[in-house]
Formats: C-alpha cells, structure tokens, sequence
C-alpha cells in the first residue's frame, strides 16, 4: 500500500492525508475503538453505485474511507464515464473536486505444464491500472434526481428476523448517535454510535452489534457500575469487558428468541477467541465475563419491561 500511495501526486497524497487525519480525530472525539477495520468502515464498505460491486484492496478502501469521510460518510462512489453515460450527460464532478484513485488488478490466466504431462491453469497477477471515481456527494447526481439523497437507505435489508430485538430496543433509554466506522460505546459521553442498518450485510449483524454495546452501557457508573475508566489502563480487564459484551450479545438475542446465522455466531466465536488470547484462556475471567454478561441482560431486560428506571447521570 505505501508503494502505491508514493506514486500518487503530492497533491493528492496531502489531501488523503488531511482527510484522514480528520478521520481519526473525529474517532478519538467520539471515544471510537479506533481500528483499521473501523478507520476503512465496517459492514459492505464503499460501493460503486452502478454495478453494485464492493471495492476491495487496503489500498482501495483507504483512499475511498478519507473521500467518504469528508462527503458525509456516503459510500457510493462512481468513475466519470459512468456519470456520463447513465445520465445522457447531464451528470458532471462540482468544480474543485478532485477524484480518487483505485487501482484494479490486472489478471491474466496461465497455463503451465506438469510432469505428468497435464497442465496447471492459474491466474497471476500482471500489474495495476489505476482508475478514478468520484462520490456520488462530490457530483450534481442527487439535485437531478439520478440518485438518491439517502445512502442509509441506498441498500434495504429486511428487519422482520430482528423485529423483537428492535422492539425491545426501543424501550431501552440509550443515547444514540451515528457512527462512520464501528459500532463504539463512549463512556465518557455516555452515548452508543451505530452505522446505519443499511451499512451491515444482514439484519442479524446490526443485532448483535447494537446489543454488544447495549452491554457495554449496562456497565456505566449509574448503572450495574463497572470501572470502566480503568479497563482502558488494564489489558486484561479491557479483555475481560469486551468478552462480557460479546457474551452479553449472544445472551440478550437468545433471550428475545432472536435465532443467531451460521455466519453470526462464527464471527463472535471468532471475536471471542480474540479477547481470550489477552487473558491466556484464563477460565476465571471468563466465568466472571459471563456471570457479568448475564447481569447486564437481566438488566436490560427489567429496564424494557418497566420493572426498572434509569437514573440520570
């Protein structure tokens, strides 16, 4: 990636460096969890509006994440011949915008002979031919109607297979607030950030994720009061909390009948044996992330049935 990025002008690299700074400043203000999965967005990524393909490549989604990142988060991008051809020409780039570069791989399949006289078909990889794409934020497409304004809604995902969870969280007294990257809990703001639902490839991802950090709330002082604070200093008890809201996840959509995918549930085992690795499968802090993910649930759920308030802060 750094070898890509020093072939692009020093124009061009400022201004993606800008960017980015003005990315991560944004996450370190909102408390994020600040990864480079979250600094190059969670869920489907960056889209090309037309064809609906997802954009791969590091090298790809960093330079599309900094352009998102000042475009208001849209991550619908398109090339110039693109804006031209499906709008007759009437679409056109504002003035002073510039355009960001993605390099598409280019593959040429080969075939080499065997000993045994067959012969090996595979691709390899010649080299990279460098396109330019706009978002969508950067061209006139939405003020002539040719797309849409909301890119929340850009992709629908049916919520009838979350539709309890939803219900159950609309009882829940949470501050909320919009996330570009990763779902993160701010404990200092007291506020959970989520992307969009529309940003997550099913409905069951957007579930687990919000009831991840609804656990992470269940420990705020005015709440089931876990030190919070002092986690960040302590990677073991940073471990311990961020298997309790895993645990808290798989246990609060259980509860509400919310039948977990094969996909889902893969991605917290994952996610699981991440944090245990800290913790050298230290059974003790699990068993207490686990009794402690089980208080958060029944807290949660007293809190949706009124059989509980939340105190102010």
């Amino acid at each position: 990636m750094a070898t890509i990025f020093q072939t692009l002008h020093p124009e061009k690299r400022a201004t993606i460096l800008a960017a980015l700074r003005t990315r991560i400043e944004k996450a370190i203000e909102q408390n994020e969890d600040l990864t480079w999965k979250s600094l190059l967005g969670k869920a489907d990524g960056f889209i090309n509006v037309l064809s609906e393909r997802i954009y791969r490549g590091w090298a790809n989604n960093l330079f599309l994440a900094v352009t998102s990142s000042v475009c208001g988060g849209d991550p619908r991008f398109l090339t110039y011949p693109q804006i031209q051809s499906f709008t007759d020409g009437k679409g056109r780039v504002r003035a002073g915008e510039k355009l960001t570069p993605i390099f598409c791989p280019l593959l040429r399949d080969v075939s080499e002979p065997q000993e045994d006289g067959s012969e090996l078909k595979k691709t390899i990889l010649r080299g990279y031919r460098v396109a330019y794409v706009a978002n969508v934020r950067q061209t006139n497409l939405i003020e002539i109607g040719a797309v849409s304004a909301s890119w929340h809604e850009g992709k629908v995902i049916s919520t009838q297979p979350i539709e309890g969870f939803l219900s159950f969280v609309e009882r829940i007294p949470f501050q909320k607030t919009s996330s570009l990257g990763s779902p993160f809990y701010n404990f200092l703001k007291d506020e959970i950030g989520m992307p969009s639902l529309g940003r997550f490839r099913e409905a069951h991802g957007f579930a687990s994720a919000l009831a991840h950090e609804l656990t992470h709330w269940t420990g705020h002082g005015s709440r089931l009061n876990r030190p919070l604070a002092s986690y960040c200093q302590d990677k073991a008890k940073y471990s311990t909390e961020e298997l309790t809201a895993e645990l808290g996840a798989i246990f609060l959509l259980k509860s509400l009948d919310i039948d977990l995918q094969d996909s889902a549930m893969t991605n917290s085992a994952a996610y699981l044996k991440n944090w245990l690795t800290p913790l050298q499968n230290n059974m003790e802090m699990l068993v207490t992330a686990a009794a402690e993910a089980s208080r958060a649930t029944q807290y949660l759920t007293a809190l949706a049935n009124g059989a509980i308030r939340v105190v102010a802060a």
